[in-house]
């Protein structure tokens, strides 16, 4: 339940995050519903835009990476049977699982600075 409570804190944080910033840069008044010509431009670049990623999202992309440099180093440095190449595979995958759970209940905090490195290093 707790882990429940924390993925909706966490999207209603995101989701109040981009409303506030679309309102902030794209509203001039509030006398009507639709949006105005001035108003229309900005909203539409504004969600052309791609979303800023959460952190755990971020760390799983960087997790994949790993795990799929890891097994394919695997594959090149020694002369793994398919059978031992899938369980160093599975133990990765579990301790990938285990690191984005940390991130998920707060027990490990990853810096938001060391986070946007890591993942433009990557791409």
């Amino acid at each position: 339940m707790d882990y429940e409570l924390r993925n909706i804190k966490d999207f209603l944080q995101l989701y109040n995050k981009i409303t506030d910033m679309c309102f902030n840069s794209c509203v001039d008044n509030l006398f009507g519903r639709d949006l105005t010509r001035e108003e229309e431009s900005p909203a539409v670049q504004m969600v052309a835009e791609p979303m800023e990623q959460s952190n755990v999202h971020k760390v799983d992309i960087i997790l994949r990476k790993l795990v799929s440099k890891k097994i394919s180093e695997a594959k090149d440095s020694m002369a793994a049977t398919k059978q031992n190449l899938q369980s160093y595979a599975k133990v990765l995958q579990e301790r990938k699982k285990y690191v984005l759970e940390q991130i998920r209940t707060r027990e490990l905090d990853v810096a938001e600075e060391m986070m946007n490195n890591i993942v433009e290093d990557l791409f």
